[in-house]
């Protein structure tokens, strides 16, 4: 049986080349099933439509599978058209949020056959072998298909508790040379590393969040945080070293570091490795306090540049909508520490829940220029099976589903406007307030660029 996975690409435009982390972890489960796989990677090439066209023409598959984010929407029901055009029999699988959040739109408005619902890596094997053996879908846990024209949800499958048992992501299923040479400016700038030097790769040491922002849904919602072992990590980086010399490492969670115990182990393991790499990682907004505070000295020996955190709003009221279940004190005590240390922060905030108004947006962008940090700022972006989603569908801010998914695009982009200010209004504070940070902390930003920074970000002091 011949397999293909595509690898979508979400921002044609942009600059910057992701390594596709989650859909590596399902091409290595694939590929060590035995299974006769091919790749055509969209992102990394930036194939056109045509050449996409060609791809397709050229080579016959009996399953094609890719993923994405719900906001890849528009390009998964394209690809999946292709697919069938010149792969009629073909049986087209999707994974990730846009598989899991909007099963039914999928399967009844695109070419998609299949849904694979939240963790993949053990549900796509056993759909290939079902498939494989012509043996019936209802007995694969963990996806939906449509039968005799009615949607089928088999039974959830229970997640991997033990995450430390996945294997590496096989990179050479890739071209990993070629992520490698063109993802030189996937960091934040300024990096201690010379452009032309730069070796960087990506991994995850966990998987899911442990909280539960009305504004978010991923793929692993039902199945909790977990994270694996310090041990299973230095031992990836170790190979990360040896097999590609890499130099740096975007760990690429929703959160890297939750516990202190685990960062501070992790941290032991990896100054003893001394492997010569820098990084950055994701945490929580308050992971740092006055009594844990020797941890960001302890990062920085580590070879740590920064951490990238959430503020989200200053606004106590809007942070409870969110269920953020933080506050501005807390984030305060962390991002002074971070600055201590001489680690840089990367603070997000996300503009226009519907109970902002001009006063609860300048408090937060007040805080921000307090505090010297210029966000990373993006609108509210109502996505399917998150609360946010549910109150834009009540209050009439989507009425075409279909209409609205496919119009989906980044969160640095206003797509629907909830909040009590109108949105020329809304654009313009937002603008003003960021050139103003902007000029305060002498960065340099050109206006066209201040919401898309392109990694010029909060830097110590």
């Amino acid at each position: 049986m011949k397999v293909l996975i595509v690898n979508v690409c979400l921002r044609g435009g942009g600059h910057r080349i992701l390594l596709p982390i989650g859909l590596g972890y399902i091409a290595t489960a694939v590929s060590e099933a035995g299974y006769d796989l091919d790749i055509l990677d969209i992102d990394l090439y930036r194939f056109s439509d045509e050449e996409i066209k060609a791809e397709f023409s050229s080579r016959s598959y009996d399953v094609v599978l890719m993923g994405a984010m719900v906001n890849g929407f528009k390009k998964v029901k394209a690809i999946a058209g292709i697919a069938k055009k010149y792969n009629e029999k073909a049986i087209v699988v999707a994974g990730n949020t846009v598989a899991s959040s909007i099963i039914e739109i999928l399967l009844q408005k695109t070419d998609v056959d299949v849904t694979v619902i939240g963790e993949g890596d053990i549900t796509i094997v056993r759909l290939l072998d079902c498939l494989n053996k012509n043996d019936e879908l209802k007995n694969v846990k963990g996806i939906s298909y449509i039968n005799d024209r009615e949607i089928y949800h088999t039974p959830q499958r229970s997640g991997i508790e033990n995450i430390d048992v996945l294997p590496f992501v096989n990179w050479e299923l890739f071209d990993i040379h070629g992520y490698i040479e063109r993802g030189k400016d996937n960091v934040n700038e300024p990096c201690p590393i010379p452009f032309e030097d730069r070796k960087i790769l990506s991994l995850c040491v966990s998987r899911g969040c442990a909280y539960r922002c009305t504004f978010c849904y991923h793929t692993f919602k039902s199945n909790g945080y977990r994270y694996r072992s310090p041990e299973n990590v230095i031992s990836e980086l170790k190979q990360m070293k040896k097999k590609y010399d890499v130099n740096f490492v975007n760990f690429w969670d929703e959160i890297t570091f939750f516990r202190t115990e685990w960062c501070d182990r992790f941290l032991d393991l990896l100054i003893e490795a001394d492997l010569g790499i820098h990084w950055n990682a994701a945490c929580r907004g308050d992971l740092l306090n006055d009594d844990n505070a020797f941890l960001a000295k302890k990062m920085k020996r580590a070879g740590c540049d920064g951490l990238s955190y959430s503020l989200e709003s200053a606004n106590s009221k809007i942070l409870k909508a969110m269920n953020k279940r933080l506050n501005t004190e807390l984030i305060s005590t962390h991002k002074r520490i971070m600055d201590e240390a001489g680690l840089a922060s990367w603070v997000s905030i996300v503009i226009g829940y519907p109970q902002e108004t001009e006063e609860t947006l300048n408090e937060t962008f007040d805080y921000c220029e307090a505090n010297r940090i210029y966000p990373s700022a993006g609108f509210l972006l109502p996505l399917p099976k998150t609360p946010v989603y549910e109150y834009a569908l009540k209050n009439g801010f989507v009425r075409d589903e279909e209409a609205y998914l496919l119009g989906l695009g980044d969160r640095q982009d206003l797509h629907v406007n909830m909040s009590q200010i109108p949105t020329p209004r809304l654009e313009e504070i937002v603008y003003e307030r960021l050139m103003g940070i902007n000029k305060s902390m002498n960065l340099g930003i050109p206006k066209e660029s201040l919401i898309k920074t392109k990694g010029k970000k909060s830097r110590v002091g």
